[in-house]
C-alpha cells in the first residue's frame, strides 16, 4: 500500500487524534495510536485520481487535517463522519498540487493555509497563496524579493515563534560558498535586518542556516517539521537527526 516513500500525503489529524495517509490505490489509510491499529476507507472524488499518491499534500489543522490536490481543491477530514469532504473555496483559483514540488503549511496565527508550488520542469516563482480557514478566501499574496528563490517546495512548514513561512532547501551558493534557507515573514521584532525595506504582506528573507551543512540542497531523503517543544527554530531532519539553531 505503500512503496516506500512517502511524499506528503500523510497528516496527523488532532480532532479525530489519528494519523491519515492517502496511500495508493485509492485509499485513506488511518493509523489510531491508541490501539496501534491501521484501517482504511475509499477516497472521495477528486482526491482519488491516477497519481494522486505522489501529488495529494497533506498538513494538519485545528479543526482537522486538509489535503490539497493537482486540481487546486482543497478537503478537510471530516473526523465525526470519517471521510474527506470539499471546502467551497472564493477569491482566486488555487494552484494545483505537483509532485515533489508544492508544499502547504497552516499559519497558527491567522487561521489560514499557506500555499507554495511549481510547474513540473520550471523554477518556482515565489509567489505564496492563502486561504482564509474562516470565511474560506483564497488570495495571491505577490511576496516581494521572491526572484531566484529555489527549493524543496515539498519541505515547507510554518514557524509560529518566528513568524515564518520556511522552504525545505537552499539557494544557490554566495561568493564564499554559503548556501540560505528561503523564508517569507511578515515584518516583526528582531528579524528587520533580515526584511530591508518593510511593506505590507510577505515577503522573502534568507536565513543562514543550512539543512544540507553548506554543500548541497533538499531532496527526498529530508523532511522539516517545527518541534513543538521548540517552536523557536524549525527543525530538519534527514536520515539522521539535526539539532535546529538557535534563532
Amino acid at each position: 500500500w505503500n512503496p516506500g516513500h512517502s511524499y506528503h500525503s500523510y497528516a496527523y489529524d488532532p480532532v479525530a487524534r489519528k494519523m491519515l495517509c492517502c496511500g495508493v490505490r485509492g485509499l485513506n489509510y488511518i493509523y489510531d495510536p491508541d490501539i496501534g491499529s491501521w484501517s482504511r476507507r475509499m477516497l472521495p472524488e477528486g482526491m482519488s485520481y491516477g497519481g494522486s499518491f505522489y501529488d495529494l499534500t497533506l498538513c494538519s489543522t485545528p479543526a482537522g487535517a486538509v489535503a490539497w490536490t493537482k486540481a487546486g481543491l482543497v478537503f478537510r477530514y471530516d473526523a465525526e463522519a470519517e471521510r474527506w469532504t470539499p471546502l467551497k473555496i472564493t477569491g482566486v483559483p488555487l494552484p494545483g498540487t505537483v509532485c515533489d514540488a508544492a508544499g502547504m503549511a497552516y499559519d497558527s496565527k491567522r487561521d489560514r493555509l499557506l500555499f507554495v508550488t511549481a510547474p513540473r520542469g520550471k523554477p518556482f516563482d515565489g509567489q505564496v497563496h492563502s486561504l482564509d480557514m474562516k470565511t474560506l478566501e483564497a488570495r495571491s499574496l505577490d511576496p516581494a524579493n521572491g526572484n531566484g528563490v529555489t527549493g524543496f517546495l515539498r519541505e515547507t512548514c510554518y514557524d509560529s515563534a518566528n513568524d515564518l513561512l520556511v522552504i525545505g532547501g537552499t539557494l544557490p551558493p554566495d561568493a564564499k560558498g554559503l548556501r540560505r534557507t528561503a523564508a517569507a515573514g511578515h515584518p516583526m521584532a528582531g528579524l528587520s535586518q533580515h526584511l530591508g525595506h518593510r511593506l505590507p504582506g510577505l515577503r522573502v528573507i534568507v536565513d543562514d542556516q543550512d539543512p544540507s551543512g553548506g554543500v548541497g540542497n533538499f531532496s527526498g531523503l529530508w523532511g522539516m517539521g517545527v518541534h513543538a517543544a521548540r517552536s523557536s527554530s524549525a527543525v530538519r531532519w534527514g536520515m539522521r537527526r539535526v539539532k535546529a539553531a538557535p534563532p
